[in-house]
């Protein structure tokens, strides 16, 4: 742990983080480390000369001189180690193999047979070791795995304290993971594994403040401010979808009535699909229900045939999450939100009521300071978020766990 050094051995790791943040964003000249880090020359040509002895920053090449000695380029090399990143789902668990870029080399997959925390912690383990195996990659060469789960964490332990979706109450994941694998784990939630991927991952450059809203199964939202993920004092921040917006609304798994979730989760417009089908205003979702049960899939696929009752579920849930988000934005001073899920795979149906329903509800003069957009990472996120939280944490120490 980082308390556990002396002081001199603390101010050198926080001037490497420095240096290896810069250099993840681009290469540099020690010169122009210095100049971007405000540390002193001599201070760059120490630490650089100890990363490039690591492994961790490498000479690329030498520039033209302008006086005196050609300045080199130095790099941050990716390939210097390698990250696990796991997503727990209420289907399966799927994992990725990374570089320390986050750029996938490999990813596997495993269903679940229920949601008992020995049967996630079996497939958890079954997609790292496929993964190590096939890649011909050992556990003690990793820098860590990272696991997004749906649900409320306690991030210094790696607990899984409350998951509706899995039935889960004080859970150890964390402990337990690494205490079969060996390695370190970080355990994330899910919604904030994908906000730290859209920041570093998206292909928009670098965002330090970010609101990440998941339209799922469930409804869930992860926050990054000043590039870190902002978990709460109790690891329950961006709990969005139990905000109550009608409180004469649908029981909701939390206990309340007319949380977000049990009105425009992909669970609740299920339900919503089911009743469309009972009551004969949809012809489409009544022959689908014929022949299995209904799921938002089928919703989404009646109102993109043209299903006027389906498509009018979808308008509505479109308002209410539009300004159950514009709320968080005007609460937060949020510059950039990211929309990410299944749901959107209604694509305008629900957008288009969303987006206006979002900016309807911005205070006026924020309106075109706000960007709304969709996820350019789609269902990776969570992946490659899990392993974004390990190996930002690792460039933290300086590159050293």
């Amino acid at each position: 742990m980082l308390r556990d050094l002396s002081h001199y051995e603390q101010v050198k790791v926080a001037n490497q983080s420095k240096l290896l943040r810069v250099l993840c964003q681009k290469p540099a000249t020690r010169s122009e480390l210095a100049r971007l880090t405000g540390l002193s020359p001599a201070t760059v040509t120490n630490l650089t000369k100890e990363l490039i002895a690591q492994g961790l920053v490498q000479e690329s090449r030498t520039l033209e001189s302008v006086g005196g000695r050609p300045p080199v380029l130095l790099e941050f090399n990716s390939m210097a180690g390698k990250v696990i990143g796991v997503r727990i789902s209420r289907t399966r668990v799927q994992a990725a193999l990374v570089n320390l870029g986050a750029d996938a080399l490999a990813w596997s997959e495993e269903l679940l047979p229920d949601h008992s925390p020995e049967a996630v912690l079996q497939a958890a383990l079954a997609v790292v070791g496929r993964l190590c195996v096939r890649n011909r990659v050992n556990l003690e060469e990793l820098v860590g795995v990272g696991v997004a789960v749906p649900g409320i964490v306690q991030e210094a332990s790696g607990t899984v304290r409350l998951s509706t979706f899995l039935n889960w109450r004080e859970v150890p994941l964390g402990s337990l993971l690494q205490e079969a694998l060996g390695v370190p784990v970080l355990v994330q939630r899910n919604g904030n594994a994908s906000a730290l991927a859209e920041c570093y991952l998206s292909g928009e450059g670098t965002v330090t403040d970010l609101l990440y809203v998941h339209l799922g199964d469930g409804i869930g939202a992860g926050l990054v401010l000043d590039g870190r993920i902002y978990s709460g004092r109790t690891g329950r921040a961006g709990e969005i979808g139990h905000n109550i917006v009608d409180p004469h609304g649908p029981p909701c798994l939390c206990g309340n009535r007319g949380c977000l979730e049990a009105l425009v989760s992909g669970n609740a417009l299920a339900k919503q699909g089911q009743q469309l089908a009972a009551s004969g205003k949809s012809p489409y979702l009544q022959a689908a229900a014929q022949e299995s049960p209904l799921t938002a899939g089928h919703l989404i696929a009646a109102a993109l045939q043209g299903d006027a009752a389906a498509g009018e579920l979808l308008v509505n849930a479109g308002q209410y999450i539009g300004k159950a988000v514009a709320g968080i934005v005007n609460l937060l001073d949020m510059d950039e939100v990211v929309l990410g899920g299944d749901l959107l795979e209604a694509g305008e149906i629900l957008l288009d009521s969303l987006e206006r329903s979002f900016y309807s509800a911005l205070l006026p003069f924020r309106v075109p300071e706000v960007r709304l957009r969709v996820s350019t990472i789609g269902p990776k996120a969570g992946v490659l978020g899990a392993a974004t939280v390990v190996i930002q944490h690792f460039l933290s120490k300086g590159g050293r766990y």
